[in-house]
């Protein structure tokens, strides 16, 4: 499975003040799918953070899905209330 990720790097006062940030992951087929929506989801952030970041880059993350999948499948969710 490939992961659609934008990453941003935010402006600094000083080298290293700032990790580059995951802003977005998108599955390749949710991207397949919908490669517009996915390229405006990307752009809505970028926009949103322009005045913010000194630099953005896509990059494409491998996954094994397999990994993935039994993962979400052999852990336990509790769902409750905090009261």
């Amino acid at each position: 499975m490939i992961l659609h990720c934008l990453f941003i790097q935010r402006k600094e006062q000083y080298e290293g003040q700032y990790a580059p940030e995951l802003m977005s992951a998108i599955d390749e087929y949710t991207w397949d799918e919908n490669p517009e929506g996915s390229e405006k989801e990307f752009q809505v952030i970028l926009d949103q953070m322009k005045g913010d970041i000194m630099g953005h880059a896509r990059i494409n993350v491998e996954i094994n899905q397999a990994t993935i999948r039994e993962k979400c499948l052999n852990v336990s969710t509790v769902f409750g209330e905090i009261v």
